[in-house]
């Protein structure tokens, strides 16, 4: 989605300095130039970006340096920097602890909460103003094609006028219709297009005025516009609710029908006359009424543009077509569509913010580490010291692993219980690195797969494996048997948590380590404070230390 808004943004630039071409073109009375460079707007607004040009990036913020400063200062006085909880590898800011006696958590929670959703429900409201855009295009053609069963074929007369008119226009005749209560239009494309001429205006017009009329709507045939509705169409299902597209759309409608006018006076250059009061008979014939229109259909134009228009026609002789100039502004334009501006980064400021918050990092995961021992140094009053707070820590983890052999003992049998331990222990024979050992913990976990010691065979496997094999026994390890249980009390789960987010630090992926440390499955206990190796030493301390030499090993040398 990050990729769609900044395209869109670019464009969007483009498409507002080729708009205001188009007004000027249209203000200096060159409809050709001024079509064309609409239809180029609209063709702009959903052409994806394929040539970035980056643009010169200002030396200053918007609001000057102190801005940037300030917001990354630290809170003075009574206010209490909250240190972000264990685990955590991304600090935006340091927030009080309590902002008008409202936690700091509750603040941070419902604002992230609000950027996650923000933008899917931005998504929705366009992809349902999308369909609606659709389908009412689709209702709309279905209703007309309907009313096209009361159409009337037309006078040989009336063919024979059109025939006429369409071999100087040089086009092929299309179908001819005749609608009651129908807007002279072209309904379709290319061979399957329709001439619709009202029934009112076949009668109340003479043939002189009809000629200018028909010629008119021929001239969209010769000049592709119902291919440009196709496009219009195409973008405002699109983009329903970019102002560019109305107003593209409105400029491309105004400029084609004085480039139709402008057909009509140069196949017929006696008539401008005949044609000004055709233009304003036909428009009064629905003065009272609402025409039926077609969507997609190139028609007469609305009543409000009739006067400039009819200004063109008596007093002016604009270009029916582009000339040699514009033809080469729109090709140069037109190789320009693929192109997409982009802010070039300041790589010094940026690489000078990324040593400061990698800094500033290592201090607030110090202050974290601090608050962690002082908080254990808490849980563990009334202790003689840290060794017997430990041992009373591998007395839980030991009554974990007892309470965890009765479950295998209410749904194993006491012999299968046995097997599965023998097949444990002759993994051991000779060496657990051997290949006569990893196949007796593989043929354990096969048959006996929810076995405590089941468990406990799987992280072996995946100490002893490499590369991906490793990480498939890990993280099986991880995701199958997090509440399995060694003999001392260490529990496979946050062991293999530990081991499995080592071998990433390894590999060079820190976020996929901090991701297993932080986020544990929602069914496992994760890595608690009891946590504990097989040496009794606290497995979220070990964490700390790796990550904290990872993070120290990425930080520039002074």
């Amino acid at each position: 989605m990050d990729i769609v808004i900044s395209t869109l943004i670019g464009n969007t630039w483009i498409a507002i300095v080729l708009a205001l071409m188009a007004v000027v073109a249209g203000w200096l009375r060159r409809p050709a130039l001024a079509h064309a460079i609409w239809v180029i707007v609209l063709v702009k607004l959903i052409t994806p970006s394929v040539i970035h040009v980056s643009l010169p990036q200002s030396a200053k913020p918007p609001f000057g340096s102190d801005f940037g400063e300030l917001s990354r200062a630290k809170p003075q006085g009574r206010r209490q920097a909250v240190v972000a909880p264990m685990g955590m590898t991304d600090i935006e800011e340091v927030l009080p602890a309590e902002t008008n006696g409202i936690p700091s958590s509750r603040i941070a929670t419902k604002s992230s909460r609000l950027k996650e959703l923000l933008p899917s429900t931005l998504e929705a409201i366009w992809l349902v103003g999308s369909l609606a855009c659709a389908g009412v295009a689709v209702y709309r053609i279905a209703r007309f094609r309907r009313l096209l069963k009361i159409s009337e074929p037309p006078p040989a007369h009336l063919s024979a006028q059109v025939a006429e008119i369409a071999e100087r226009i040089r086009v092929r005749v299309p179908g001819i219709r005749v609608m009651p209560g129908a807007m002279p239009m072209l309904y379709g494309f290319s061979r399957s297009a329709l001439l619709i001429l009202p029934q009112s205006m076949v009668r109340h017009l003479n043939a002189p005025q009809r000629e200018t009329i028909i010629a008119h709507e021929l001239a969209h045939l010769r000049r592709g516009d119902p291919w440009v509705r196709l496009l219009e169409t195409l973008v405002t299902i699109m983009l329903w609710w970019h102002p560019l597209t109305w107003l593209a759309r409105r400029g491309v409608r105004v400029a084609e029908e004085q480039c139709c006018d402008a057909w009509v006076v140069a196949t017929l250059p006696e008539s401008r006359k005949t044609y000004a009061g055709a233009l304003v008979d036909t428009m009064a014939l629905f003065a009272n009424v609402s025409p039926m229109t077609a969507p997609a259909a190139s028609g007469l134009g609305q009543i409000r543009d009739l006067r400039r228009r009819l200004t063109m026609i008596m007093t002016h002789k604009p270009r029916k077509s582009l000339s040699r100039v514009g033809k080469s502004l729109i090709a140069a334009l037109i190789l320009a569509l693929p192109i997409v501006p982009v802010v070039a980064e300041d790589d010094t400021a940026k690489k000078a913010e990324e040593v400061a918050r990698l800094r500033d990092r290592v201090q607030q995961l110090e202050q974290r580490l601090d608050k962690t021992e002082k908080e254990l140094a808490a849980t563990a009053r009334g202790t003689a010291d840290q060794e017997e707070y430990l041992e009373r820590i591998r007395d839980i983890a030991r009554s974990n692993m007892e309470r965890r052999m009765m479950r295998d003992s209410k749904k194993y049998t006491r012999e299968q219980l046995q097997e599965a331990e023998n097949l444990y222990q002759r993994g051991f024979e000779g060496g657990w690195q051997t290949d006569a050992a990893k196949e007796s913990l593989k043929k354990l976990v096969e048959k006996f797969p929810d076995v405590n010691r089941a468990g406990c065979a799987v992280l072996h496997l995946g100490e002893t494996a490499k590369g991906e094999e490793q990480e498939k026994y890990l993280a099986l390890a991880v995701e199958k048997y997090d509440n399995c249980y060694y003999g001392d009390g260490v529990q496979v789960g946050p062991l293999a948590r530990w081991i499995l987010g080592k071998h990433y630090l390894d590999q060079g992926k820190p976020e996929k380590a901090d991701k297993l440390w932080i986020a544990p499955n929602p069914e496992s206990s994760g890595i608690g404070l009891e946590s504990i190796d097989h040496k009794g030493r606290l497995i979220w301390s070990l964490i700390e230390a790796d990550r904290r030499a990872a993070r120290a090993a990425t930080l520039p040398s002074n």
